[in-house]
């Protein structure tokens, strides 16, 4: 999955101070961290763009919290290409061309 295949406004791009979701990749990052977190820096020294991100919502601190092993100083580092605004519908995993969808079923 990358961007393209998602809803993303044309022209969105990480930047600082900018609210964001992390995209799962399958072989890369199968869980990501969830919830909402906020940009704070460019990861220095990173091959691609790479991205300090400090929890925004109680879904990201939680996630945090339970993942000690990934945080370095309260952060968690992302590459730029796994980021999208929050409220992005991600595709459901093993599911072609289908989207979630709100409500019920």
């Amino acid at each position: 999955m990358s961007r393209a295949d998602l809803l993303v406004p044309e022209g969105w791009s990480p930047a600082r101070n900018v609210r964001v979701i992390v995209m799962p990749h399958p072989v890369e990052e199968p869980r990501p961290p969830a919830g909402v977190w906020r940009i704070i820096d460019r990861s220095a020294g990173s091959p691609g763009p790479h991205w300090w991100l400090q929890p925004h919502d109680d879904t990201a601190r939680r996630w945090a919290e339970v993942h000690p092993d990934r945080i370095v100083q309260g952060c968690v580092e992302a590459k730029g290409l796994r980021l999208a605004p929050p409220g992005t519908q991600l595709p459901i995993p093993g599911v072609t061309g289908k989207r979630r969808a709100g409500g019920r079923r």
